[in-house]
């Protein structure tokens, strides 16, 4: 590595983020090597005017302090400037979100904040891809480092970060809650939807409840998959659930919280290089928490695509 920038989105957790940076600032700093840069910020931030001077300035490595979120909107950045024979940029976190998946297994804290910044340990890792139609009917493309999702999940994170009253106040003070509580209110009102999924040679029609494409089996607080998926294995997890009533969504969410969900019915792991899922709506995509109306999405991965920074933090 050349040099380190850290992005601090104070904005992050309910506008807590810069209060939750500056307890763990000067320890952070402490621990990075000299010249570390810091840059703070709160949205609409124009990252890629500040990531044009980064580069030039010498930066190869990039912190993400903020939530699942603030890590996509840097992935997506970098990963969008990153040219043909171009060097992997390195990727790290500190979270001060709500659920910081990208950062789990943790591997370690700082003033009480999971932190992904050992550059001793990083490595290679593949991201996903996403390529749909969004609703003006434009072809977009996205990156996701962590997971993605459709139906229950997808829906219940776009509930979960456009809350109502009772949310939000549980959203602030207690995460875990506020996850359980917007996925139970999608599941009480959830209808499956018809799309049809192509992987691996297959092509099957489904009534779709729920389906995950990962890298990190870990989603949304304490909810994680079964499937040994590694973020440099070349692969991407998949995992649906197809025709499931409101209570077998409730049985596979209780499932979920203890670390299972394969080998039971109406349920479907498998590892893929690439999937399809067309359907005739508009559905709920979510990538690394963010959720956009997309149709006809295509995922895939850009093999060895960053380097990402080892879980906890060395300390020379």
């Amino acid at each position: 590595m050349k040099k380190i920038a850290i992005l601090v989105n104070e904005t992050a957790h309910q506008g807590r983020g810069g209060s939750l940076w500056q307890k763990a600032r000067q320890e952070v700093l402490a621990i990075l090597p000299p010249g570390t840069l810091e840059i703070r910020f709160s949205p609409p931030f124009d990252l890629d005017f500040h990531l044009r001077k980064l580069v030039e300035n010498g930066v190869d490595c990039f912190i993400s302090a903020g939530g699942d979120g603030s890590a996509n909107f840097l992935l997506n950045a970098l990963m969008n400037r990153q040219k043909t024979g171009d060097p992997p940029f390195s990727l790290g976190g500190i979270g001060l979100g709500s659920s910081n998946d990208f950062l789990k297994p943790i591997g370690g804290k700082i003033a009480g904040l999971p932190v992904r910044m050992n550059w001793q340990t990083s490595r290679l890792a593949d991201v996903g891809e996403v390529v749909f139609e969004n609703e003006t009917g434009k072809t977009e493309r996205l990156f996701f480092i962590a997971n993605a999702s459709l139906g229950v999940t997808s829906t219940a994170n776009f509930r979960f970060n456009h809350p109502g009253f009772l949310l939000k106040i549980l959203k602030r003070y207690w995460t875990g809650g506020a996850i359980i509580l917007a996925a139970l209110q999608t599941i009480l009102q959830w209808k499956n939807l018809t799309t049809q999924l192509i992987y691996n040679d297959l092509e099957d029609e489904v009534a779709l409840s729920n389906l995950a494409v990962l890298k990190n089996p870990h989603v949304s607080g304490d909810f994680k998959y079964d499937q040994p998926i590694q973020q440099d294995d070349g692969w991407l997890g998949l995992n649906y659930c197809a025709g499931m009533n409101r209570f077998e969504l409730m049985k596979t969410l209780a499932d979920l919280s203890k670390g299972r969900f394969s080998g039971k019915p109406k349920r479907f792991s498998e590892l893929v290089k690439n999937l399809l899922a067309k359907t005739d709506e508009l559905l709920p995509l979510e990538t690394d928490g963010e959720v956009r109306l997309a149709k006809n999405i295509h995922f895939s991965l850009v093999p060895q695509g960053t380097r990402l920074l080892g879980h906890g933090y060395y300390s020379p």
